[in-house]
């Protein structure tokens, strides 16, 4: 029996679009992933950078070559989710993968964690919008958490929790020497508003006055580039 053709589009989240793609890949699929939105990551692996315009013009052809369209983020290829209406009548399987600030609301965020930062998020009503619209032709959504898992329940037929996918192979570890009295704390904040960076910084400054340590904040650099960075430099 031949794999499955698997489109993901049309964002990459943190790399693990890319890692989806190659453990599918890997098991005799063929998986690919569409990148509209650039960032200072450069996530390359497994993915194709396009941008919007590109992704429509591609659509008929990937509608017609792929067996499964999985959208990430509460998003499709073709802006007011026509796309999505297309593969419905087509017959494609879809399915749509939350990341967490595309569908997290303050009004139930707050309930379970007053300390909730959503100012990422679209409003209120644009989410509500979004996923009524997205659930009504989409009947699974995935999720990386069980955090996530509530904002989204109430519009799918199924809601499956994934969780964050970390390739062990790739990672080195470099251990400290056994006489090192300082240890090292890193706190590498895409946003450091919604990473809490301002309480973190401010614990780790007390945490100081009570034993040695070290503290590097490290931002802005692409994703194969901190765990080398911390390794042969700070370390």
């Amino acid at each position: 029996m031949s794999g499955l053709k698997i489109v993901h589009a049309p964002m990459e989240i943190g790399g693990q679009v890319g890692l989806i793609c190659k453990t599918l890949n890997e098991a005799g699929h063929e998986a690919v992933g569409f990148q509209f939105y650039r960032t200072f990551h450069n996530f390359t692996d497994h993915i194709i950078p396009t941008d919007t315009y590109e992704l429509m013009n591609m659509f008929g052809e990937m509608m017609d070559y792929f067996d499964l369209f999985h959208f990430h983020f509460t998003m499709s290829m073709v802006p007011g989710y026509g796309d999505l209406d297309m593969l419905a009548r087509a017959g494609k399987p879809m399915v749509m993968h939350h990341w967490g600030n595309d569908v997290r609301r303050g009004s139930i965020a707050s309930a379970y964690n007053p300390y909730v930062y959503t100012g990422n998020s679209p409003k209120e009503e644009q989410i509500h919008y979004q996923l009524s619209r997205v659930g009504s032709v989409i009947p699974v959504g995935i999720v990386q958490d069980y955090e996530v898992y509530d904002y989204v329940k109430p519009y799918y037929n199924e809601v499956h929790v994934i969780p964050l996918a970390v390739d062990v192979d790739r990672f080195q570890p470099a251990y400290p020497e056994e006489v090192e009295p300082c240890p090292l704390v890193i706190h590498a904040p895409t946003d450091p508003a919604f990473k809490g960076t301002a309480v973190v910084e401010r614990i780790i400054e007390k945490l100081k006055r009570e034993c040695p340590l070290r503290y590097r904040r490290i931002e802005k650099l692409k994703h194969k580039k901190p765990s080398r960075y911390t390794a042969r430099r700070i370390l």
